[in-house]
C-alpha cells in the first residue's frame, strides 16, 4: 500500500492499493482533489513565504534579512507624511492620559511537543513571554496589553523544529485563530545561515503570524508583534544604496507631487524618529555602544544610531528596550484599524470585560504570582474575546508566597470579594507539594473568607482561587487577598 501523508496525520491522507479499488469513482475524484489542493498550498507557501516573513537570528532573538523581500509599503498614511502621526496621537490624547490602557489584545499561544505530550514550551515559559511583553509595552506607554486567550498543545514531534520556508507558513495557515495574535513557541528552527546562530523568531505577513523559539529574549515577543501592528526594522533597505536607504539627514528631502518630503519619511522604516542605521548585528559593544561610527551612509554621512529600539538588531538584544513616539502612534493607529479592534478597544465601555489585573496570567499552578506576605493585592477574574458576540471565562486564579526561616509559623489567609459581586468564591491552601491544608465553606458572594494553617514549615505555598459560577453572569467579579504570618 502507498500512504501519502499531507502536512500533519490529522490533516488529509490518501491511500492507494488494492484495499482502494472498490472505491467509488466521485470518491476518488474527491481525493485527488484534496490532494491536488493541498499539494497548490503547499507550493505557494514555499514561493510567497520567504517574500511575506521577518525573521529573527544571531544573539537572543534578532531577526534574518527579511528587508528585501517585505511587502510594500507605499499605501501606509504616515509614508512621507509622519505629521499623520503626531496629529493622531493629538487626536485620541495620548499626551493627556499616556499612561491608560487603550487595546486590551487576545493571544492564542499553539505549543509543539513531542508526539507523547513532554517536552516543548512550559507554562513557566508562557508566563515569561506575555510578563515580559506586557512590562516592555507598560514602561513604552504604548496603551497596549496583552492576555492569554488559550494555549493550545500540538503533539507532533515533527513539528518541535520548523522548517523555516515550508513548516512555519503552513503550520501557521492551517493552525489558526482569527480573532487573536497566534503565537506559535517551537524548538528551533531549520534555516542555513552565514552563520552558525539559529533563527529564533519570525513574522509571517500572509498569516499574520509569529513563530518563535521558546529559549528567547525578553523583547523577542515584543519585536514580533510590533510587525504585526505595522513597524518595520529601522535598518531597512539599508544595504540598497539612494535608491531605497534611509539617510542620517532628517533634513535631506526630495521632490515629489506634494513638494519637499523629507527621505527619512519615505525610506527605512518610514519614520523620522528612528535614526537612520545599518544592520547593528556587530556594531553593538558589551555595554551597549554603538560601534559604527566610521560608517557611512550613501550621502557621505556617519551614522550616529542609537542601539536600544526594540525593532533593531543589535548585537545584544538586552540593549533593547525602547519603542519612540512615532512606532507607539504606528501601533495605536494599527490596533484602532485592525478587524478586531473595536473589540479590543477600551474607549467602548462594554469591553471593560476584558480588562485583566495585574497579576495575570495566574490561571495554572505554574503560572501562579507571587504575593508577599503582609501586603494587600487585588484581583479580577477578567473575561476573555474569543470573536464577535461570544466571550470565554477566565474562573481560576494561582497565587503563591514564602514562608522563610525567620518567619512565624501560622497561615491566616483572608479574601474580600467586592461589594457587587454575584458569585460566591472558593479557596483551597496548599503546600508545594499541592496537598490541601485548609478549604473555604460556603460563603454569600460578598462574604469574606478565611484560610489557616498552624505550625508550617519554611518553603512556598499556593492559593487557589476559583470563580465556578461565573460563565452564568456578565458582571466581572473582583477580590482583594492578603497573606498574614502569626
Amino acid at each position: 500500500m502507498l500512504n501519502i501523508n499531507i502536512l500533519d496525520s490529522n490533516l488529509y491522507n490518501i491511500s492507494c492499493g488494492k484495499r482502494n479499488n472498490r472505491l467509488k469513482e466521485k470518491d476518488i475524484w474527491h481525493s485527488i482533489f484534496y490532494y491536488s489542493l493541498s499539494a497548490l498550498i503547499i507550493f505557494l507557501f514555499v514561493v510567497i513565504s520567504p517574500y511575506l516573513s521577518y525573521c529573527q537570528q544571531l544573539d537572543d532573538a534578532v531577526c534574518v534579512s527579511g528587508g528585501r523581500r517585505e511587502m510594500d509599503y507605499r499605501k501606509k498614511p504616515w509614508k512621507g507624511n509622519n505629521q499623520f502621526l503626531e496629529t493622531y496621537l493629538e487626536k485620541i490624547k495620548y499626551f493627556e492620559e499616556r499612561d491608560i490602557i487603550r487595546f486590551s489584545v487576545p493571544l492564542k499561544f499553539w505549543v509543539y511537543r513531542n508526539n507523547h505530550g513532554e517536552g516543548g514550551a512550559s507554562y513557566e515559559d508562557i508566563k515569561k513571554f506575555l510578563t515580559d511583553l506586557n512590562e516592555n509595552n507598560r514602561y513604552n506607554q504604548t496603551g497596549i496589553q496583552y492576555y492569554i486567550r488559550e494555549i493550545e498543545f500540538v503533539d507532533r514531534t515533527a513539528r518541535q523544529v520548523f522548517g523555516y520556508y515550508l513548516e512555519a507558513p503552513v503550520q501557521t495557515f492551517f493552525r489558526h485563530t482569527k480573532p487573536a495574535i497566534n503565537i506559535y513557541l517551537v524548538d528551533r528552527f531549520k534555516k542555513k545561515q552565514e552563520s552558525r546562530r539559529l533563527v529564533k523568531g519570525t513574522y509571517n505577513i500572509f498569516t499574520k503570524s509569529v513563530i518563535i523559539q521558546r529559549e528567547n529574549s525578553s523583547t523577542a515577543l515584543a519585536h514580533e508583534i510590533g510587525h504585526y501592528f505595522g513597524l518595520l526594522h529601522p535598518h531597512r533597505h539599508y544595504e540598497y544604496g539612494k535608491s531605497k536607504q534611509e539617510p542620517v539627514s532628517r533634513t535631506r528631502t526630495a521632490k515629489e507631487e506634494k513638494g519637499e518630503i523629507p527621505l527619512c519619511e519615505m525610506k527605512g522604516d518610514l519614520l523620522s524618529d528612528t535614526e537612520a542605521e545599518p544592520k547593528l548585528t556587530f556594531l553593538v559593544d558589551n555595554d551597549c555602544n554603538f560601534t559604527g561610527n566610521v560608517l557611512k551612509d550613501a550621502w557621505g554621512d556617519n551614522y550616529r544610531s542609537v542601539v536600544n529600539n526594540i525593532m533593531s538588531y543589535p548585537t545584544h538584544t538586552r540593549c533593547r528596550n525602547s519603542f519612540t513616539l512615532q512606532q507607539k502612534s504606528v501601533m495605536l493607529y494599527s490596533a484602532a484599524t485592525n478587524k478586531y479592534g473595536k473589540y479590543w478597544n477600551m474607549e467602548y465601555p462594554a469591553n471593560m470585560k476584558y480588562l485583566f489585573d495585574k497579576h495575570e496570567p495566574d490561571n495554572y499552578k505554574e503560572m501562579a504570582s507571587i504575593i508577599d506576605t503582609g501586603t494587600v493585592q487585588d484581583h479580577s477574574f477578567h473575561k476573555i474575546f474569543i470573536k464577535p458576540g461570544k466571550d470565554n471565562i477566565d474562573t481560576t486564579d494561582w497565587i503563591k508566597f514564602e514562608v522563610k526561616n525567620e518567619d512565624k509559623r501560622n497561615i491566616k489567609v483572608i479574601i474580600y470579594p467586592a461589594a457587587d459581586n454575584q458569585n460566591s468564591l472558593q479557596a483551597i491552601l496548599y503546600d508545594k507539594n499541592l496537598i490541601p491544608l485548609a478549604t473555604s465553606d460556603d460563603k454569600q458572594p460578598t462574604d469574606s473568607i478565611q484560610l489557616g494553617f498552624e505550625n508550617v514549615v519554611s518553603d512556598w505555598y499556593y492559593i487557589y482561587i476559583n470563580n465556578p459560577y461565573n460563565k452564568q453572569s456578565d458582571n466581572i467579579e473582583t477580590y482583594q487577598l492578603r497573606v498574614e504570618l502569626y
